[in-house]
Formats: structure tokens, C-alpha cells, sequence
């Protein structure tokens, strides 16, 4: 599976329409917290494929290498979260980002990943890279297409400092061999 993108600009920041769920808490769960919590914890366990090679296996959220000076995260925030049907199976799936450093001065990487549910099961995709240092707003599925508000960096701005507010439309392709 891949992901198909376009950029647009952004004319007003917009508040994500799915639920967030905090699923440390003992109060009784609903079935539909219930299926988030499984997605998610599914997400942060998960194993991950970067584009050229990388690979990269969460526990509870993160990897650590400290001898490639690596690190991974899933950013299970409120707004940085998505569910949905994104395949037309109709059943919800997850989207959600990830973190990349590679240690020194290399930049700190957003990715966005697709959880796709099959059965009892959730299958992320490979992670699709946002930029370096880029401002995610929101992430939400709207229409089967997942929407990213994020600030990227303008011409002339410096790597610290984005500045260019960008609405980014996804929709789940499959790969064929032509691509």
C-alpha cells in the first residue's frame, strides 16, 4: 500500500473530528475506545520500515538505539491521532505519526503511518515522510482521505523556524509495478 499526496494551502486551522482516547485510565471502556486503545497499542508495538532500509521495532511507543544514536517515537497526542475508514472495508483504521532522529545535527523527521485493521489485527504501512522539523497541527480522515494541517518550511526560511501553513491530502493507493 502506498499513499498518494497533495498540498494545499491552508486557509483556516481546523480542530481534528476523531476521538482521542487516554487509554491509561480504569474507568469502564466503551467498544469504541475499546477498538482505539487496541489500534494504538497495536502502533506503538509495531515494526517499521523507513525508506532506504531502515527498519525499526517500537516497544510502548519507542526505539532507542544508542549505539547508531537512533531513536523512533509515535506521537500519541491528542490531534496527532486519526481513525477511519481509509480502504472502503468499512471498518475504522488508524493514522498517526512517527519521530526519527538520527542523532548530531541531522534533523528531527515526521513521518505519517497508516494503521489498516485486518481482522484482530492492525498492519502499518510504510511511513510516509512529512519533512524535517515540520509543524503537524492536526491529522484527521475525512471521506476516506486522511487530511494533515502541518507548517513546512518556506523558501527562505531557516530549518528552525517553518513558516508556511499547508493542508496535506492522502489517499491509500495500492502499489502496482509500473510505479
Amino acid at each position: 500500500m502506498t499513499l498518494a499526496s497533495a498540498s494545499l494551502p491552508l486557509r483556516a486551522q481546523t480542530n481534528p473530528s476523531s476521538n482521542w482516547y487516554d487509554c491509561t485510565t480504569r474507568e469502564q471502556f466503551t467498544s469504541q475506545k475499546a477498538d482505539w486503545c487496541n489500534q494504538i497499542r497495536q502502533m506503538m508495538n509495531a515494526s517499521y520500515i523507513f525508506a532506504p532500509g531502515g527498519r525499526a521495532t517500537l516497544r510502548n511507543g519507542e526505539f532507542v538505539d544508542r549505539t547508531n544514536q537512533r531513536y523512533v517515537g509515535l506521537d500519541n497526542r491528542p490531534g496527532r491521532v486519526a481513525t477511519g475508514d481509509l480502504d472502503g472495508d468499512g471498518i475504522s483504521d488508524i493514522v498517526t505519526l512517527l519521530t526519527t532522529n538520527t542523532g548530531g545535527s541531522s534533523g528531527v523527521y515526521t513521518h505519517l503511518v497508516v494503521g489498516l485493521q485486518r481482522g484482530e489485527r492492525v498492519i502499518p504501512t510504510v511511513p510516509i515522510t512529512l519533512g524535517d522539523r515540520v509543524q503537524v497541527q492536526s491529522v484527521r480522515i475525512q471521506d476516506r482521505k486522511i487530511l494533515v494541517d502541518v507548517i513546512v518550511h518556506g523558501e527562505n526560511d531557516p530549518r528552525c523556524c517553518p513558516t508556511v501553513r499547508v493542508q496535506q491530502v492522502y489517499r491509500l493507493g495500492l502499489m502496482s509495478v509500473d510505479e
